[in-house]
């Protein structure tokens, strides 16, 4: 299967949803908070899944 990286912009209002997709997801989802006009969030994001890829993904 593949990692999946989930970007929510505000994720403390949407935590039930983010919750129910973990619980439905296999242990391969990671939720991140990603505000895509928030230069911090992106590369915080970045850098968030470039540690978190599994080893031989591009």
């Amino acid at each position: 299967g593949f990692t999946v990286f989930a970007g929510f912009q505000c994720i403390s209002e949407n935590e039930e949803r983010a919750q129910c997709l973990k619980e439905a997801a296999s242990g391969r989802l990671h939720i991140l908070p990603l505000d895509i006009t928030s230069e911090i969030d992106i590369h915080s994001a970045f850098l968030y899944i470039n540690e978190n890829l599994p080893d031989g993904a591009p």
